[in-house]
C-alpha cells in the first residue's frame, strides 16, 4: 500500500513541479532534459548492486527502449495537445487511457477473471476523469490537428500498458526492475539531449542554474513515480486491469485537492461529482480487482 501511496503523491508532485517552473519563469524543455538525466543517475545509483552486464540480454530490454522513445514523444505530444486543443482536452485524453491497459490486461490474462462489475468500474472511472478535469474557463476544442489528443490518448495508454506487462510477466526477480527504470530514462535523456543540441540556439530557449535545479527536483519526482507503480504492481495488491484506473483516479483526486488548496483552484458542480463518482469507483474496483 505504501508503494501505491507513494506512486500518487510522485505523479501528482511532477504537476506540481510543473506549475512551479511556469511561476519561476524556468524553460521547460532544457529541465527536462536534464530531468531525464537526474533520473537516470539517481536509479542506476540505486540498482548498482544489480547484474547490468549486457543490458541487451535481458528480454525487457527492446521494451524499455520503445518506453524511452515513448517517454520524449508523448510527452512532446502532451504539450502541442494542450497547446492547440486546451488543458482540458490534454487531460482527459492523457487520464482515460488507463482504459486501454485495464480491458488488455482484463481480456488476455487467463489470471484475471471477466467482470461485467469490473467492466462497470471502468467505465465509471472514465466518466469520473473526464468530469473532473472539466473547467468552466476552458473553450471548445478547435477542429484543426486532431491526431494529437488521438495520439496521446493511445501512447499514454501503451506506455501504463508496457509498464504492467514488463513487471508482471518479463520481469524475474526486483533487481531487473530496478534496472528497467533507468534504462527507460536514459533513453529519453539521449534523445531529448539531442534535441536540445538542436535548438539551443533558439531565443526561447535557455539552459541557466534555474533550469538545472528544476530539472534535477523534476527528475527525482519523476524517477519517483515510475518507481513506486512498478514497486506497487510487484505487491500484487491489485491486478493490473484494476491498478491503472485505480491509480489514476487517485492522482485526480489528489491534484484536484492540491490545487484547490495550493493554486486556489475552483471546483463547480460537474467536478464534484466526478470526485464522487471517482471514490465510488475505487471501492468498486478493489471489490473486484485485489487479488
Amino acid at each position: 500500500m505504501l508503494y501505491f501511496i507513494g506512486s500518487i503523491l510522485c505523479s501528482v508532485g511532477i504537476f506540481v513541479v510543473f506549475k512551479s517552473f511556469q511561476r519561476l519563469g524556468v524553460y521547460t524543455f532544457p529541465a527536462i532534459v536534464i530531468n531525464y538525466w537526474t533520473a537516470f543517475i539517481f536509479g542506476f545509483a540505486l540498482s548498482s548492486d544489480a547484474p547490468w552486464g549486457d543490458i541487451t540480454s535481458y528480454s525487457w530490454a527492446p521494451l524499455a527502449m520503445l518506453q524511452g522513445v515513448l517517454f520524449i514523444t508523448i510527452f512532446y505530444v502532451m504539450a502541442r495537445t494542450v497547446q492547440v486543443h486546451g488543458v482540458t482536452v490534454g487531460s482527459v485524453a492523457s487520464r482515460t487511457a488507463m482504459i486501454l491497459p485495464a480491458i488488455v490486461f482484463m481480456l488476455l490474462d487467463a489470471s484475471i477473471d471477466f467482470s461485467w462489475s469490473r467492466v462497470a468500474a471502468v467505465g465509471l472511472a472514465a466518466v469520473a476523469v473526464v468530469l473532473s478535469s472539466l473547467k468552466k474557463e476552458n473553450a471548445q476544442m478547435d477542429s484543426h490537428e486532431l491526431w494529437l489528443p488521438i495520439v496521446l490518448f493511445i501512447g499514454s495508454g501503451v506506455i501504463d500498458l508496457i509498464l504492467g506487462y514488463a513487471e508482471n510477466f518479463m520481469m524475474r526477480d526486483a533487481s531487473e526492475s530496478m534496472m528497467f527504470v533507468p534504462l527507460i530514462f536514459a533513453i529519453a535523456g539521449i534523445l531529448g539531449t539531442l534535441r536540445l543540441l538542436s535548438i539551443m540556439k533558439r531565443p526561447n530557449v535557455k539552459l541557466g542554474g534555474k533550469e538545472v535545479l528544476g530539472g534535477v527536483v523534476l527528475g527525482l519526482v519523476n524517477y519517483g513515480s515510475l518507481f513506486f507503480i512498478l514497486k506497487a504492481l510487484g505487491t500484487e495488491l491489485l491486478d493490473p486491469s484494476a491498478f491503472f484506473p485505480v491509480n489514476n483516479i487517485g492522482i485526480v483526486a489528489l491534484g484536484t485537492l492540491v490545487g484547490v488548496v495550493m493554486f486556489r483552484e475552483r471546483l463547480d458542480r460537474r467536478n464534484w461529482l466526478g470526485l464522487a463518482l471517482a471514490g465510488f469507483s475505487i471501492l468498486l474496483l478493489i471489490q473486484v480487482g485485489v487479488a
